[in-house]
């Protein structure tokens, strides 16, 4: 399970979204939706600025205290613990990563197909995401316009 954090910047560039009906944060995936035998839940994640993003979450069960409920929703909430701290430190290590000299490209993870998809998608709207050199300054809406129009 993972997560992807868009900001709004990224939002406003990403034109195929088809959501514009919704405020400009909320367009794009940032939100994961967790199912249990006993509870669902959610967490998403809102930029709040560069480098500072805060994370609500909240389940929901159907009333019961049975020994199997109480049980379930332990193991899932500890599951979402133990994943939750990983995809914290993983945000942390890319951002980090991403600010050192030696960052050169961003290793897209293809494990989970929603991540899958949702990479597809961006390198399909925004394919400036898919080069392997940094554009210039200024240069990402030129080069990504080029780049659409030459498919068709």
């Amino acid at each position: 399970m993972g997560a992807m954090t868009v900001t709004t910047r990224q939002v406003s560039a990403f034109s195929g979204c088809q959501l514009q009906f919704l405020p400009i944060a909320l367009q794009c995936p940032n939100l994961v939706i967790m199912l249990y035998p006993d509870l669902v839940g959610f967490y998403q994640e809102l930029p709040l600025d560069v480098g500072k993003t805060i994370q609500r979450m909240a389940y929901y069960a159907p009333p019961g205290d049975s020994r199997r409920a109480k049980v379930a929703r332990y193991l899932a909430h500890r599951i979402d613990r133990v994943t939750g701290t990983e995809d914290a430190q993983l945000i942390e290590w890319s951002w980090e990563s991403m600010q050192s000299s030696g960052f050169s490209s961003m290793i897209l993870s293809d494990l989970e197909a929603g991540v899958r998809d949702y990479h597809d998608k961006l390198r399909e709207t925004i394919p400036v995401v898919a080069l392997n050199d940094k554009p210039a300054k200024g240069q990402v809406k030129t080069i990504n316009q080029t780049l659409l129009s030459a498919r068709h």
